[in-house]
């Protein structure tokens, strides 16, 4: 039996991701196994009972590879620092702010039209826009936007873009352009990281395939920067899938280890995957699904012909013979494109139960190896055509009765959940006594959830997601005659459209506040403003405010209201 050969520590820290990890709390939150960890995992170990021998009764096995980093290798590693999102993040919404408050003159070298400048700079720094900046000039090292003079008329101040200068000098040139205290106290450690990212040409690693349980459950779940649907914590969307793939007898899951491992809680330490992609290996056939973070088809080929050679070696005969190695993109959703034979059969399609199917869904390429690589003439085609299912058999992970819960993302069956509640935000699991708090369309959410995503409308008290309120900028008059915005008073809708009726003249508003909004037109929107000084004593005790770690200037030029309101 493949449990008895789990070492007692591997055993432990299996009970221990589940009792701390399947409630999406990151270990803040437990619940306990109802049944013996063998039973939970009975399923596993009668199926993945081949591959174990086919691994020479190893679970995991590893090797030592070098290769070069591809575009989407470099973009990940890029953004596995945090401070690439944060800093581009940042710098993206001064330069947006700074185009909204400022008025430009543009000296366009190629007569490129004036519109589209803030869009080609503000591409230039997004930091999800993977095609325009982190993936070819990430490498490249080099600013591919049009040859142009931005001269603000504020400040007076002209920035030079040139097409072809260093990557790092035109976003320097941002970074100066935004006048920000915290871009420019972070570009350096930015344009560092970009630096290291860019001299690394080769990566050298451990390379391992596995069909442990910890690498099943935990296939997203890693601190090299990275995530996806598969993550037990945060609500991951299918990460049932990975107990469907933990469970099938044609799934192996191959990563690059990182030479850190990661941690999973008090202690406990497990494999940190830098990439991960899973394969499955039949008789016939081995198949890549969908790598993360990234595709390289390299690794895709090292990973598969070590999975084909382990076999082989194992078996002592020829399982793979090699012949036929394809890498392309299937149309799965077209029978006549994904014709894929085999020494014994036709492969049409792949199918998987409450796993995503990236073979289907995804429009990349897979790696594979097979057989018999002739494809047969229409006329001949004799063998069957098939389909392969991937998924193996969804326990619950407290239990391991069958989980015939159809959620994707319920790692539990409906005779454990009948012992708890769940909230209906973020989805964690309650005992039944634990408090709740209701929302107005009748879902209720925990302490947790009420207090980092919710706050109570200042009227009527409902509580409101902090992701749909409704705002009022708070700020104050400087000596140099512009508005600071130093913070906002939230609430819900219904109390900001009574508020601001009759164009913030209502009587509601005078009831908090000494006199109208001020209304600030941007160019491509407008917003309220109330002066801190404007709150009445009522206003002060109803209207907390929230207040911003920097203040934002804007010109007062941009405030619609006569100049005499603000003496």
């Amino acid at each position: 039996m493949l449990y008895s050969q789990l070492t007692e520590k591997d055993k432990n820290l299996i009970e221990y991701y589940i009792t701390h990890y399947s409630n999406e709390s990151n270990g803040t939150r437990t619940v306990a196994l109802r049944a013996p960890l063998e039973n939970i995992l009975r399923e596993w170990n009668s199926s993945k009972e081949n591959l174990y021998r086919a691994f020479g009764n190893n679970f995991i096995v590893s090797r030592s590879i070098e290769i070069e980093h591809c575009d989407d290798s470099f973009f990940a590693r890029f953004r596995a620092n945090p401070i690439y999102e944060k800093f581009l993040h940042n710098l993206s919404c001064k330069l947006a702010e700074k185009f909204n408050t400022e008025v430009y003159n543009f000296d366009l070298v190629d007569g490129l039209r004036d519109s589209t400048v803030y869009n080609m700079l503000s591409r230039l720094v997004d930091p999800y826009d993977s095609e325009s900046f982190s993936k070819n000039k990430v490498r490249e090292n080099a600013y591919r936007g049009h040859t142009l003079k931005i001269k603000s008329n504020v400040t007076g101040k002209t920035y030079t873009f040139v097409e072809g200068e260093k990557l790092m000098k035109a976003i320097k040139r941002i970074v100066d352009m935004v006048e920000d205290e915290w871009c420019t106290e972070h570009f350096e450690e930015f344009r560092i990281h970009h630096s290291l990212v860019l001299n690394e040409k080769k990566f050298k690693g451990e390379l391992c395939l596995s069909i442990h349980p910890l690498d099943f459950i935990t296939m997203s779940h890693n601190e090299s920067g990275w995530r996806s649907c598969m993550y037990w914590d945060n609500d991951g969307c299918y990460k049932a899938g990975t107990v469907e793939m933990m469970n099938s007898p044609n799934i192996v899951v191959a990563y690059l280890k990182s030479s850190k491992d990661m941690e999973i809680g008090d202690g406990n330490y497990w494999n940190n995957k830098k990439w991960r992609c899973l394969f499955i290996v039949e008789d016939d056939i081995i198949f890549s699904v969908k790598s993360y973070p990234y595709q390289n088809e390299s690794l895709y080929d090292i990973a598969g012909r070590t999975i084909a050679e382990t076999i082989n070696n194992a078996m002592g005969k020829e399982i793979y013979n090699f012949q036929t190695i394809d890498y392309k993109n299937y149309d799965f959703y077209y029978e006549d494109e994904c014709y894929i034979p085999t020494a014994t059969r036709v492969i049409t399609h792949f199918e998987s139960g409450k796993m995503y199917n990236d073979i289907v869904e995804w429009d990349g390429s897979h790696w594979s190896i097979t057989n018999d690589g002739l494809l047969p003439k229409v006329e001949d085609r004799d063998k069957p055509c098939e389909g392969i299912d991937y998924s193996g058999t969804s326990t619950c992970v407290l239990c391991g009765c069958y989980n015939y819960n159809e959620d994707e993302h319920n790692l539990f069956c409906d005779s454990c959940l009948d012992d708890y509640k769940r909230c209906d935000y973020c989805h964690m699991l309650m005992e039944i006594d634990a408090p709740t708090h209701a929302l107005p369309d009748g879902e209720n959410i925990c302490d947790k959830c009420r207090e980092e995503h919710y706050f109570n409308d200042p009227l009527n008290n409902d509580l409101v997601h902090r992701g749909s309120a409704y705002r009022v900028s708070v700020g104050r008059q400087t000596e140099e005659n512009t508005f600071e915005r130093i913070g906002d008073i939230m609430m819900g809708w219904e109390t900001h459209s009574r508020l601001l009726r009759n164009n913030n003249r209502s009587e509601l508003w005078y009831t908090y506040f000494n006199k109208p909004a001020l209304v600030m037109e941007y160019p491509y929107y407008h917003d309220y403003l109330v002066l801190e000084e404007d709150f009445n004593e009522l206003g002060r005790k109803t209207f907390p405010i929230e207040y911003y770690e920097r203040v934002e200037r804007i010109p007062l030029n941009y405030l619609n209201v006569e100049r005499e309101e603000l003496n």
